[in-house]
């Protein structure tokens, strides 16, 4: 965290000494010796008290959505096919909301509802700004026109098969998630998501003028994971996993699922390709040495249950990165020859396990009224 990071440097120059924020364990200071929250209304009236900041958040979110659930703001809106009719064109970035004299805070954003998007509150700006990207992307997914049928006609009988036994199940699924991949990688390219009318009508004509060429090139990556993926499933049922086909089935399911190209993101695919073909370079070696593999897994597998269960309990917060850095680990245990991304060791690994602050966490969720 940055402040472990800048309390490190602070003690360090008084020390002179170079301290790393991986020193501190702020997980085992004693409860009497942690600060005491109290969050306090414009009024003086205390509203909550704790030691934990994210639960305190977590319970006056769900304060703030029992209150204003029930009441609709004017800004909400709903089965919007195209970009709402706002007074300037603008979506604003937050909006006050007054609820028995205090004033609450609430972020609107575009909401993704499938083929239509809502205009919803949310209580937390994080989880509006996520919102919003989603909302966007689905506006521009049903005005861009895309030549399906090119799209479909580049899927040669072996990349058709792969895909229908693999976690997409169709051709229209995986279409579906490239499209939402390159279409993300699209509004990332031109500054993220808009607010605005105007830029909304800006990024539609970049996204009209760049798709067909994003997606020919992603094509390709996404039809090497494909086929891969295949490649290892239809390995690991033959048997040729031996000892190590659990780990290696939970890796696969991992990096594979139905929404990975989007979730994952355009640049993340080359790796998920050389995480496959690391998978692929173990399998082959497995019969030779089973034994060795098995030295070689064990503090891989005792790493990962760990980031497992901490990601089961907390969900992606403080995680994502540490799984990556967990796939680049495998590469650089199991297929040295394919390189990694910077250095990366167990202890390294380790290290930025323990560096995460423990968390409680709660739903956070959208303040809109109805469902």
């Amino acid at each position: 965290d940055a402040e472990l990071q800048v309390l490190a440097d602070a003690l360090g120059r008084r020390a002179g000494l170079v301290l790393d924020e991986a020193a501190f364990r702020p997980e085992e200071l004693a409860p009497h010796l942690r600060p005491t929250f109290r969050i306090v209304g414009t009024d003086g009236e205390m509203l909550a008290a704790g030691k934990d900041l994210i639960r305190l958040r977590s319970r006056l979110d769900a304060r703030a959505r029992r209150s204003l659930g029930a009441t609709a703001h004017p800004l909400e809106m709903r089965g919007l096919a195209s970009w709402p009719d706002l007074d300037d064109g603008r979506l604003p970035d937050e909006v006050d909301r007054s609820n028995g004299g205090h004033r609450i805070v609430a972020f609107p954003a575009l909401v993704d509802r499938g083929a239509t998007v809502d205009v919803a509150l949310f209580a937390d700006r994080d989880d509006a700004a996520a919102a919003h990207w989603g909302g966007v992307r689905r506006l521009l997914r049903s005005m861009v026109p895309l030549r399906r049928r090119a799209a479909v006609d580049r899927i040669d009988r072996n990349l058709a098969l792969a895909i229908v036994v693999g976690p997409h199940r169709s051709v229209d699924r995986w279409l579906d998630d490239l499209l939402d991949a390159a279409i993300d990688d699209l509004i990332a390219s031109a500054g993220g998501p808009p607010r605005t009318e105007v830029r909304f009508r800006a990024l539609r004509t970049f996204v009209e003028q760049k798709l067909a060429e994003r997606l020919s090139t992603g094509h390709e990556v996404a039809a090497r994971i494909t086929v891969l993926a295949a490649e290892v499933r239809t390995a690991l049922d033959r048997g040729d996993g031996g000892a190590a086909t659990d780990d290696l089935g939970d890796q696969l399911d991992r990096l594979v699922y139905d929404g990975v190209f989007a979730r994952a993101g355009w640049d993340r695919l080359p790796d998920l390709v050389r995480y496959l073909e690391a998978a692929v370079h173990r399998l082959e070696r497995i019969a030779a040495d089973p034994g060795r593999d098995r030295e070689r897994a064990a503090p891989i597998v005792a790493l990962q249950r760990e980031l497992d269960q901490r990601a089961a309990a907390h969900g992606d917060h403080g995680v994502a990165e540490l799984l990556w850095m967990m796939e680049e680990l495998r590469v650089s245990v199991f297929a040295q020859h394919l390189g990694t991304r910077g250095p990366v060791s167990v202890k390294r690994v380790r290290r930025a396990l323990q560096a995460l602050p423990p968390l409680e966490s709660g739903p956070s969720g959208v303040l809109s009224s109805g469902p």
